[in-house]
């Protein structure tokens, strides 16, 4: 079996709900994530950095100092130790 097709089969054998976002862009992503009510993600490299990159285009545009805020944090949590 496939991995991608083992990765849907094994939510919807538990009744779980599978969101796709329109495409993989980080404010669609972010939009199907709200609709759908995620609490769980699975996916790869590209598809969080849509998301990071959509949740940084949100605090950019509400306030410069909210996007400074939030790049520093994601430098601490991203940070090697």
């Amino acid at each position: 079996m496939s991995s991608p097709l083992f990765g849907m089969l094994v939510p919807l054998s538990l009744g779980l709900a599978i969101v796709l976002p329109a495409s993989l862009t980080g404010p669609q992503i972010l939009r199907a994530m709200d609709k759908g009510q995620v609490t769980a993600v699975i996916g790869v490299p590209r598809l969080y950095k849509s998301m990071i990159d959509g949740i940084r285009s949100r605090f950019s545009s509400r306030s410069g100092f909210l996007g400074l805020i939030f790049d520093r944090l994601l430098g601490i949590a991203c940070s090697k130790k």
